[in-house]
């Protein structure tokens, strides 16, 4: 068993942040009309969302080879906290949009590399 104890460790993690990746995802709109935000905004805000993180997982997957894949997670997992400790001030749509980019740069490296 001690022998598996990383891999253990890693698939903990990876069920504990994957889970908070797919919230993300999920209520990403529920939380733009919550806001007041209109369908135009919202949809926009998806497709930044995109547009960010294909490039994203490009940049993610070059760092892996470089680094490793961990620091790059880490750097992920950061950036989605970092969301989450913003989302509750955003007031405007601008502020709704810089979210999404934050979205999709952690979005696409961290789905790639997991």
């Amino acid at each position: 068993a001690s022998k598996h104890r990383n891999t253990f460790i890693v698939l903990i993690a990876f069920f504990l942040y994957i889970d908070g990746v797919h919230t993300i995802i999920k209520l990403a709109t529920s939380f733009g009309i919550d806001l007041g935000f209109g369908q135009t905004t919202l949809i926009g805000a998806l497709v930044l969302v995109q547009l960010v993180a294909f490039p994203s997982a490009m940049f993610y997957g070059w760092a892996a080879k470089h680094v490793g894949a961990k620091l790059p997670l880490l750097v992920g997992v950061a950036t989605y906290t970092g969301v989450t400790l913003f989302a509750p001030f955003i007031e405007n749509a601008t502020q709704y949009f810089i979210m999404a980019v934050a979205v999709g740069s952690a979005q696409g490296g961290v789905q790639s590399l997991s």
